[in-house]
């Protein structure tokens, strides 16, 4: 398999953790992703109007705005791109329940801290590949739909059904 991303995606990180952000930032940046940062769920939300991350990697545990926080307001955005793009938590929290917690609130992968950089770095790629293979899939199920246009025929007042 080869150490290059498929196509470089711009990657969202959220953590208040200096030393993960600098060092999660290096792994991806390698990778040749474009990668921007937040140190909370506040931070975290207003970067994505502006930078539109194809992936996000949030810690759970930040000041303001938790991850749980933000990923709920993620998943609840009126902006569509934005409530579905894949999330990853990477948090100290570890329990059966926290997990749950995580998917349910639609995180797409749970990864517990401590963790090792080349087992963010394929969790990215598989959350990636993925994202991109339901995009192509929604993009081919479109293709077939009809064109409207404001055609006279289109707008001719149909008979009406007889219903019983």
């Amino acid at each position: 398999m080869s150490s290059e991303p498929m196509t470089a995606r711009k990657i969202l990180l959220l953590d208040d953790d200096p030393w993960i952000l600098r060092m999660a930032r290096t792994v991806l940046e390698r990778k040749g992703h474009e990668v921007e940062s937040a140190s909370d769920g506040v931070e975290g939300l207003e970067k994505t109007a502006n930078f539109l991350p194809d992936l996000i990697i949030a810690d759970v545990m930040m000041p303001r705005m938790n991850g749980w926080a933000f990923v709920r307001a993620l998943r609840s955005h009126h902006n569509h791109h934005m409530s579905l793009v894949p999330v990853i938590f990477l948090t100290g929290l570890d329990s059966e329940e926290d997990r749950v917690l995580g998917f349910r609130l639609g995180a797409d992968d749970y990864l517990p801290k401590p963790f090792r950089f080349e087992e963010l770095d394929l969790r990215v790629e598989k959350a990636l590949r993925t994202s991109r293979l339901i995009r192509e899939q929604l993009v081919d199920s479109t293709e077939d739909l009809p064109v409207l246009t404001q055609d006279e025929e289109f707008f001719q007042e149909k008979e009406p059904s007889t219903r019983v």
